[in-house]
């Protein structure tokens, strides 16, 4: 989950929906899944991916992924399609959670552990802190 924001306070014209439909394809391309169909309120644009599902509101983009998808690798598009199209210039939050795998030695790497998708969050947002609720071996 990702939050955008604005040096210049979001206006009516920040929208993370104005994201065309083609550059997200590309964007989710990145992360292996697809969008398989869509529906849109004046609220949310959410989408329903080959392996989960997105949503877009005003200043928020949800990425929930499941499988053997890999969500950190589109953030540095997912990041220039927010400056491109939107309005936006800053990451405002961050929320990144994930269960622990059954298999984790199925998944690509930095998938395989906590500590090393933490590393790889700490390449874009260096003032971020990660947290871990409840036993990391279960």
């Amino acid at each position: 989950e990702v939050w955008f924001t604005t040096k210049n306070k979001s206006g009516p014209e920040c929208d993370l929906r104005n994201i065309p439909r083609a550059a997200l394809e590309q964007m989710l391309t990145i992360a292996k899944c697809e969008i398989i169909s869509s529906m849109s309120n004046s609220h949310v644009d959410a989408y329903v991916l080959s392996e989960s599902s997105m949503f877009l509101s005003k200043r928020r983009i949800v990425l929930k992924t499941c499988g053997t998808t890999t969500p950190l690798d589109c953030l540095e598009k997912m990041i220039w399609l927010v400056k491109k199209f939107t309005g936006y210039d800053m990451v405002e939050d961050v929320f990144y959670s994930r269960k622990n795998f059954q298999r984790p030695d199925l998944q690509l790497s930095p998938y395989r552990s906590f500590e090393r998708e933490v590393t790889t969050l700490d390449k874009f947002f260096v003032e971020g802190a990660a947290y871990c609720m409840g036993n990391l071996s279960r």
